[in-house]
């Protein structure tokens, strides 16, 4: 008879749940965190601040004690974020873009590792789990739309990391419904995120529906007192967000539109990382393999519970509401407001692949190989298209030609739209933002500002145009311009910044 040590099978992936020590996967995932590193480092300061990033230096240059004041309550979102940004600027003052931007990056990359650690929780099969782990990383790492807001001074990649946390204690909850820890790190995980961007409640409430499915099974044995408990902490901790949001409104978002089909096809190119249409389809593709192969064969690892189903829930729910809130009472409707649905997303295609290799006939691991290769190569021509082809505003450029073409005490500034008069501020402080009559030509323009302006003989006008500005605004202030100074030369920069300079 053969010993029992003998008599087991080999385990190649010996990880525990949170990750496991053996060296070669320690090594594997550390290797997939690097490449996503150097990925979100890769000329991270070569764009300029576009207005958004501006926006957000423009906040945290206030004294502390006057921050909250500045941010409450129309600019309540991603008020941790711009905490964090403000004592990372006092670590590193007088920092480049690059510099200031790497905390993004840094909370990118530990979304990395946090995403291995839920998509394993989908199996109790450590190698289907190990698998799943390991392919979810590495589509995370490699996803162009990650790699954009790594690069960006916004909190779109803290959100990305708190709801993966916030998703990972959940099902660690459920599993361990006697472990309180998991439980109160699962509130502030949840309470963090909706600070980090208003619209990880969404993800929260999917979390909420989709407890309905282990209650409704196992009514005993779920932990129904810590789930209250826990929906309440987080409702009573966001509850000045809730204040803020009534007292705001939508008037932040009035930019909005209603979307289209064709907006919400965009949002999935580019949350599968932003390379068309055929990268999308071979995600549906594998999240369809993954979805029929959880429910020919449940996984009995979680009572009642599935990581599968979570996802499925996660990535559904938060998408379909807004879409009913945008067509039913204001439109809401962002693409990178969604940035953060993909951990569900890569967790959900993996499991399809690897329930294909590893549980399938020959051919099908062939298959689930192929599927597996084509969304490496995709994801890694839509990465090196967001290095080639991505532009943003380039506020830095357009600084540069005032400074050296308008910036005389003959020369007159204007801007369209006439909130951005005061972003050339932060690339120089020597460009003030302009005359405040003059600043108001492009809201309504009219005989006595055409008056106005010509009363005054300016060697040149030069007018910055943004393409954030409604455009017809633009083209009346341009009309009023042209009565007086005919000449006109017109430069234009990244991200269809443009400035018209203007003589007699």
């Amino acid at each position: 008879m053969p010993s029992s040590a003998a008599a087991r099978p080999p385990q190649a992936f010996s990880l525990k749940a949170w990750g496991g020590r053996g060296p070669v996967p320690a090594a594997v995932l550390l290797a997939i965190t690097a490449l996503g590193a150097m990925l979100s480092f890769y000329r991270i300061g070569a764009l300029s601040f576009w207005t958004d990033e501006i926006c957000t230096m423009m906040f945290i240059s206030h004294p502390l004690r006057e921050l909250i004041h500045i941010l409450w309550p129309t600019q309540m979102n991603m008020v941790l974020y711009y905490y964090l940004v403000y004592f990372w600027h006092h670590i590193l003052p007088h920092s480049s873009d690059g510099a200031l931007r790497a905390i993004s990056a840094a909370f990118s990359i530990a979304a990395i590792p946090a995403v291995y650690c839920f998509a394993r929780t989908i199996s109790s099969d450590k190698t289907i789990a190990t698998a799943t782990g390991f392919g979810a990383a590495l589509l995370l790492s490699l996803n162009g739309y990650r790699v954009q807001f790594a690069q960006e001074l916004r909190s779109y990649s803290l959100a990305l990391l708190l709801v993966t946390l916030s998703s990972l204690f959940l099902v660690k909850a459920i599993q361990k419904p006697q472990s309180a820890k998991f439980w109160v790190a699962y509130v502030l995980a949840s309470t963090a995120g909706v600070y980090a961007h208003l619209f990880v409640g969404f993800v929260i409430l999917a979390h909420a529906i989709s407890l309905l499915a282990p209650l409704a099974k196992h009514p005993r044995g779920f932990p129904l007192k810590r789930a209250i408990v826990s929906y309440l902490a987080i409702a009573l901790l966001i509850s000045p967000l809730v204040v803020a949001t009534r007292l705001t409104g939508t008037a932040t978002i009035a930019w909005v539109t209603a979307p289209t089909l064709a907006d919400i096809v965009e949002t999935g190119v580019l949350l599968t990382g932003d390379q068309g249409n055929e990268l999308l389809i071979l995600f549906l593709l594998a999240i369809g393999i993954g979805i029929a192969a959880s429910r020919k064969n449940p996984e009995p690892n979680i009572e009642g519970y599935g990581t599968v189903y979570l996802s499925i829930v996660c990535l559904v729910l938060p998408m379909t509401l807004t879409l009913i809130l945008s067509y039913a009472y204001r439109p809401i409707f962002v693409n990178r407001y969604f940035v953060f649905l993909q951990p569900f997303l890569v967790t959900l295609a993996s499991y399809g692949i690897a329930k294909l290799v590893v549980d399938s006939s020959t051919i099908l691991k062939l298959a689930g190989a192929a599927l597996f290769t084509g969304l490496m190569v995709l994801s890694a021509v839509g990465v090196a298209n967001q290095f080639n082809g991505r532009e943003k505003e380039d506020w830095r450029g357009v600084t540069r030609f005032l400074r050296a073409e308008c910036a005389g005490p003959e020369d007159l500034r204007l801007y369209a739209p006439v909130w951005t008069r005061f972003y050339p501020g932060y690339y120089d402080y020597g460009l003030d933002p302009g005359e405040a009559a003059a600043g108001r030509v492009p809201e309504d323009p009219d005989a006595e500002q055409l008056a106005r302006l010509a009363s005054r003989s300016y060697r040149e006008v030069c007018l910055v145009a943004s393409p954030l500005g409604d455009r017809s605004a633009s083209d009346a202030v341009r009309s009023v311009i042209r009565a007086s100074y005919p000449n006109v030369t017109v430069s234009r920069f990244a991200g269809e910044m443009e400035v018209d300079v203007y003589t007699r």
